[in-house]
């Protein structure tokens, strides 16, 4: 079993704990944490700081559930260890930076997984699936991704919630975007708004994406309608893929869970070719978000 350690103690970091404890291929050795209230969690060892937790555990690798300036802190300081970690979304604040983990990965065979869930699904290798058998036949695509939050100074909504929905687009289409346009809706302040972009990739495809803090509810979904009049839809909240309201696919598995079980077989096997597209992608993503800020 590969020993882990987290770096980070928020809401999200009770998710990736669980799901931790649960898959057979880790030890959750300890935590990084900063909020007292997380230290009176029983049978978890707990750090107030990440350097000292790493070298006390003998950790054979990280999976930091922070923001974006403790994933690149964290990346400089084990740079030379080479050890292996998942960052959290989005990776950096800007593509500068995002170019330090691109050189990690490549230069050094350094094993760094982002965590985008819509990729990491399995729903999204059946939609691949589908697009690239029907993408001659797809109108258009509307992407809605958003909440009630999180509301969070360090990160601005764009960042938390478009990093899903561009990555989704860049890895779907295996194309760059010529174009894209904006607008920033539902306003409430500096932390908390919604924006809807339009997209136009080569294949000419309508692409609508709606993201945002400020939702209403908590909304996660794919839908591609055709020019026959059927429309696909990727249910991304409860894992499921339907085609003319009709049921096609459910996952087997969390996307925490597919991540969890892809850095295992990067740790085993050594850093793959598809490791690192899905780390370029993320790096793209931080470029693409970084212009709209």
């Amino acid at each position: 079993m590969n020993k882990i350690g987290i770096i980070g103690c928020g809401k999200w970091s009770d998710n990736v704990k669980r799901e931790i404890v649960k898959n057979k291929n880790f030890e959750l050795r300890a935590i990084t944490c900063r909020n007292k209230y997380y230290f009176n969690k029983k049978n978890t060892k707990i750090y107030s700081n990440y350097e000292q937790m790493i070298e006390d555990e003998n950790l054979d690798c990280l999976y930091v559930a922070a923001d974006p300036k403790v994933n690149f802190d964290v990346l400089k300081f084990v740079s030379k260890r080479k050890m292996p970690i998942i960052f959290e979304k989005p990776l950096c604040y800007n593509y500068k930076e995002a170019k330090f983990f691109l050189e990690n990965a490549k230069n050094n065979n350094h094993i760094i997984l982002n965590n985008l869930p819509n990729i990491y699904s399995e729903t999204f290798n059946e939609t691949k699936k589908f697009y690239e058998l029907n993408k001659n036949n797809i109108k258009k695509i509307n992407i809605i991704e958003g909440g009630r939050g999180p509301i969070r100074k360090n990160i601005n909504p764009i960042q938390d919630w478009s990093t899903h929905s561009i990555s989704y687009i860049l890895k779907l289409s295996n194309e760059k975007i010529n174009k894209i346009k904006y607008q920033i809706l539902n306003y409430k302040n500096s932390y908390s708004f919604n924006i809807l972009y339009n997209i136009t990739l080569n294949t000419k495809i309508n692409i609508k994406i709606l993201n945002g803090n400020n939702f209403k509810k908590k909304i996660r979904s794919i839908k591609f309608y055709l020019n026959n009049g059927e429309s696909y839809h990727n249910d991304l909240i409860n894992h499921k893929i339907f085609l003319k309201n009709k049921q096609l696919f459910t996952n087997s598995f969390s996307p925490l869970s597919s991540l969890l079980n892809e850095f295992n077989s990067s740790i085993n096997n050594s850093y793959t070719k598809s490791n690192y597209e899905n780390l370029k992608i993320a790096a793209e993503t931080v470029k693409i978000i970084e212009k709209q800020i």
